[in-house]
């Protein structure tokens, strides 16, 4: 039988380790969805939800062109959610652009970094034609082709990237889930040891 000193060290123990579990896991699992041409539509931002904005013909005024209507287009989850005379107000989350790492041989065209995510489009090994836009370093990561201008990820890993030789938009939703938030874990821990009392009280 254990003894109620040993019970309490595995208590704490536990209590402990439950703390120590890493807050967020990153995703590397997602649903690539067709947005629209990008022909004459210009990206106007993204949000930490992965709702996206595009405008048709409009490249940095806040409302459509004298004759045109509907010209500010929102997507969600892939699909056209709605249609707007005026700039829609969105909370941006685009990312930073930067340069990830990539294996020897590989080749970075532009990269996109936000909250410990990444995404490059470029090459991964020597001699290979057509770049692709990759979430990590293999082939198995690869989302699609990489020859756009532009590239954007939110803080949840969403991805939003043009396509000039397919001619469209793009939009690689995450669907990875991520680990219980620290205040989850801190309630895992305060039960742990209020567990860790009731048994103590019994063996004394």
């Amino acid at each position: 039988m254990m003894t109620s000193s040993k019970i309490s060290l595995a208590c704490i123990a536990l209590a402990i380790a439950a703390t120590l579990v890493p807050t967020s896991a990153k995703a590397d699992s997602y649903n690539v969805f067709t947005l629209d041409s990008d022909e004459a539509r210009f990206f106007r931002g993204m949000d930490a939800n992965g709702n996206v904005i595009l405008s048709y013909n409009v490249s940095s005024q806040t409302a459509c062109l004298t004759g045109n209507t509907g010209c500010f287009k929102t997507y969600s989850n892939g699909a056209l959610l709605s249609s707007a005379d005026t700039l829609p107000p969105i909370a941006t989350d685009n990312g930073t652009p930067c340069t990830p790492s990539v294996p020897a041989g590989g080749t970075v065209l532009r990269g996109v970094c936000n909250n410990g995510y990444e995404a490059f489009m470029g090459y991964l090994v020597p001699g290979q034609l057509i770049p692709s836009l990759y979430t990590g370093f293999d082939s198995a990561h690869a989302l699609g082709r990489g020859d756009g201008v532009f590239l954007f990820m939110n803080s949840e890993g969403d991805i939003v990237w043009n396509e000039p030789n397919l001619e469209y938009w793009y939009e690689a939703i995450n669907t990875t889930s991520h680990v219980p938030e620290p205040g989850s874990l801190a309630l895992l821990a305060t039960g742990t040891l209020a567990a860790f009392g009731a048994i103590r009280r019994r063996f004394l």
